[in-house]
C-alpha cells in the first residue's frame, strides 16, 4: 500500500489498527534516527507513528524497541573454510539463557562482542506473535540502522534456507512501515517485503506500507524534507516569567538542579523549531501578564517588547491580562504586533478597550485556510480580576459553538481553538460542541507528556484526545508555566478538514548549567553531559530541550532586567511568617515541600 493524501493516510492507518487487533504479542522495531544535538531534536517521524498506533491499541503486551539506541555492532562475516558462512550455525549460539531463553540466537558478533545487544530484539522477537518494522527511505534507500538490523539478522533466515533446520519465523507475521521523504519508496518497499518473506516471516499485506512524506515522490530538492502536516508551536501562562529559573530533577536517585527556561531560551528553541517546518503556526494561550517584578514595574510592556521580537501569529486575552485594568491591557495591545483574538469577550464602544481585538484570524498555510478562535475564562476573569464595567464575559461553550459555526460557514474546515479556559474545561468544551479540530490551552499550568523519568509530575498525555459530539477527534495540548516550556504539536488534515492523526511533545527547555544536590541540598555544578543523560532517559512525548539563549531577546530583556536589579536592592521591610508557593507538579520547590519552614525576605 501507498499512502498519498490524508483520506488514504486514515483509511490505511485504521486497517493497520483492525489488523493488530488480533494478536496480543506484538514487536514494533524503529530504526530511523536523528542528530541529538545542543539544541535537542524531536523523534523521528516513523518512531512518532510507531508510538501513536502503539497509544491507540492500548495492548499492554505491545513492546516498542528503538534500534539506534542499542549497540548493535556490524555484522562480522565470519568463514569457515568447511562450510562457508557460518552465520546460524550452533557454535555461533549465544550461551546466556537470559539473552538467549529460546536457544535459537546463533550470531558470530553477539559471540564476539559481550556489550552487543542485539539479543533485546531477538528474545523479544521470537516470543512475539507479530513484528513490525518502522524506519524511513532516504535518498532511494532504507536508513542505514534498518540495513545493519537486517544483516545482524541474517543467522534467522541461514538456519532454514542453508543449514537445512526449522523456520523459526514461520509463524510469525510480519510488516514493514515506511516514512518516505523523496524518491523511490515504493519500490524499496516491494523489496523489503521480499527480504522479510525470504527470511521466512509470514508477510502481512495490512502490515505494509508507505507514507510520502513529501507530496511528490520523484523530487529530490532539500525541499522534499518540508513536513507535511501542520506543525503549532505554542506557550501559555508565562506570566512575566522572563528569567530562567531554578527547577530540580530526578534521576537514577540523584537530584539535579536546572535553569530552566527564560524567554530568550524560548525564543532560541522556537526558532529552531520553526526551521524544521514550512509555515509553522505560532501561538500564546494567555496570561503573559503578572507574576514578577517584570511585571510590577513595567505593566506588560517588557512582555509584549520580549513577544513582538519572538513572533507570535496570535494571542488569546487571560484572565490576568486585566488585573491592573483596561488602561493597562490596552497599552499592551497597542504596543502588540501580533492579532489579540478572544471571541466571549466584548467591550463597549468608548472604553479604552473598544476594538482591540476580534473573535478570530483566519491564515492561510499552503493554500489552506485555517480558523482560529480565541476564548477567554470568563467567571474567573469577572471575578477575581479588574475590568471595568465596560467589558462583558460570555459563555466559553456558546460562544466557541457560534463562531466555528461562523467560520465554517465560509467554507474553512480546518478550526484551532487557542483557548485559556483550562485542561480539564477544555477536554469538556470540546466533548459538547462539533467541528473544533484542535485545543491549544492555557490556564490551568498543565504539564502533558511523559516527564517520570526526571520525576515531574504530568497530568494526561500530549497531546491529550478527546471525542467532540459528533465524534471526531479533538487533540488538546498546553504547554505547562513561567517559559519553562514550549510545545510541539503536529496535525494531518485528511480531504474533508478532519484530525487524521496528531502527535507532539512537551519541550522542556534548559540551559547547560546544571547541579547536582546532596542529601543536605548543598550542590555543586557538574558538566552539561549530565544534561543529555537526563534527556535520554525521557520517552514518547517527554523532551528536555537544551537551549541558548536568542541574543535579541536576551538584548531587550537586559534593558529591564538592570532596572530591576537597581529597583531589587531596596529593603522595605521584612516577614517573620512562613510564605509557602509550590507549583511544581509532584515536586518541592526549591527545598519547600509544604511542610518544611522557610522564611522568604519581602522587597
Amino acid at each position: 500500500m501507498r499512502a498519498t493524501d490524508g483520506q488514504n493516510d486514515k483509511n490505511i492507518l485504521d486497517n493497520t489498527l483492525q489488523a493488530l487487533k488480533h494478536y496480543q504479542k506484538i514487536l514494533f522495531l524503529t530504526t530511523s534516527n536523528r542528530w541529538q544535538g545542543e539544541e535537542g531534536g524531536e523523534k523521528p517521524k516513523s518512531t512518532q507513528l510507531a508510538y501513536e498506533i502503539a497509544k491507540r491499541l492500548d495492548n499492554p503486551e505491545l513492546s516498542i524497541i528503538e534500534v539506534p539506541l542499542l549497540m548493535i555492532h556490524p555484522c562480522e562475516g565470519n568463514v569457515s573454510t568447511a562450510r562457508g558462512n557460518t552465520c546460524g550455525v550452533v557454535d555461533a549460539k549465544t550461551k546466556d539463557p537470559f539473552k538467549n531463553p529460546s536457544g535459537h540466537h546463533r550470531c558470530w558478533a553477539s559471540v564476539n562482542n559481550k556489550d552487543d545487544e542485539l539479543w533485546k530484539i531477538s528474545k523479544v522477537l521470537l516470543a512475539s506473535e507479530c513484528v513490525v518494522f518502522f524506519g524511513s527511505v532516504r535518498w532511494g534507500q532504507m536508513n542505514s540502522t534498518y540495513q545493519k538490523l537486517i544483516e545482524r539478522l541474517t543467522w534467522i533466515e541461514n538456519r532454514h534456507s542453508t543449514l537445512g533446520e526449522e523456520n523459526i519465523v514461520q509463524n510469525i507475521d510480519t510488516g514493514i512501515i515506511i516514512v518516505s521523504q523523496n524518491w523511490n519508496s515504493s519500490q524499496v518497499l516491494d523489496t523489503q517485503k521480499k527480504v522479510l518473506e525470504f527470511f521466512g516471516f509470514n508477510v502481512a499485506e495490512d502490515l505494509c506500507w508507505n507514507w510520502q512524506y513529501s507530496k511528490d515522490e520523484t523530487d529530490e530538492s532539500q525541499a522534499s524534507y518540508i513536513d507535511a502536516a501542520n506543525r503549532i508551536i505554542h506557550i501559555n501562562d508565562h506570566h512575566s516569567h522572563l528569567d530562567p529559573e531554578p527547577l530540580e530533577l530526578k534521576s537514577n536517585g540523584k537530584t539535579y538542579e536546572i535553569e530552566a527556561g527564560g524567554m530568550a531560551r524560548v525564543a532560541s528553541l522556537i526558532k529552531t523549531l520553526k526551521q524544521r517546518s514550512k509555515n509553522p503556526l505560532l501561538l500564546h494561550a494567555g496570561d503573559a501578564m503578572s507574576g514578577t517584578l517584570y511585571f510590577t514595574l513595567f505593566k506588560g510592556q517588557a512582555d509584549v517588547e520580549l513577544m513582538n521580537e519572538i513572533g507570535f501569529d496570535a494571542f488569546t486575552l487571560g484572565n490576568h491580562e486585566f488585573d491592573e485594568g483596561d488602561e493597562v491591557l490596552a497599552r499592551f495591545i497597542d504596543k502588540a504586533n501580533f492579532p489579540v483574538i478572544t471571541a466571549n469577550v466584548e467591550v463597549l464602544k468608548g472604553s479604552v478597550l473598544y476594538d482591540k481585538w476580534k473573535p478570530y484570524i483566519v491564515k492561510e498555510i499552503d493554500g489552506e485556510k485555517v480558523g482560529i478562535i480565541g476564548l477567554e475564562t470568563a467567571q474567573k476573569t469577572s471575578a477575581s480580576s479588574r475590568p471595568s464595567s465596560a467589558v462583558s464575559f460570555y459563555d466559553e461553550i456558546l460562544r466557541a459553538q457560534r463562531y466555528v459555526d461562523e467560520v465554517r460557514a465560509q467554507g474553512i474546515d480546518k478550526i484551532i481553538l487557542l483557548s485559556h479556559f483550562g485542561y480539564e474545561n477544555d477536554q469538556r468544551l470540546a466533548q459538547k460542541t462539533k467541528g473544533i479540530d484542535v485545543i491549544i490551552d492555557g490556564d490551568s499550568h498543565t504539564l502533558l507528556g511523559d516527564f517520570s523519568a526526571i520525576g515531574l509530575a504530568s497530568s494526561g498525555p500530549y497531546p491529550t484526545i478527546v471525542r467532540s459530539s459528533e465524534g471526531k477527534e479533538v487533540c488538546i495540548a498546553q504547554a505547562w508555566e513561567y517559559s519553562k516550556a514550549v510545545g510541539e504539536l503536529h496535525v494531518l488534515f485528511d480531504d474533508k478538514g478532519n484530525v487524521a492523526s496528531c502527535n507532539g511533545k512537551t519541550h522542556l527547555i534548559s540551559g547547560e548549567n546544571i547541579y547536582l544536590k546532596d542529601t543536605k541540598g548543598e550542590k555543586k555544578q557538574i558538566g552539561k553531559e549530565h544534561l543529555y543523560v537526563l534527556r535520554d532517559a525521557l520517552k514518547n512525548s517527554g523532551s528536555l530541550a537544551i537551549a541558548k539563549d536568542d541574543e535579541k531577546v536576551a538584548q531587550k530583556r537586559s534593558v529591564y532586567q538592570d532596572q530591576i536589579k537597581s529597583k531589587s536592592a531596596e529593603v522595605i521591610g521584612t516577614i517573620g511568617e512562613e510564605l509557602r508557593h509550590i507549583r511544581v507538579p509532584g515536586k518541592t520547590y526549591d527545598g519547600v515541600d509544604g511542610k518544611s519552614s522557610r522564611c522568604w525576605k519581602m522587597h
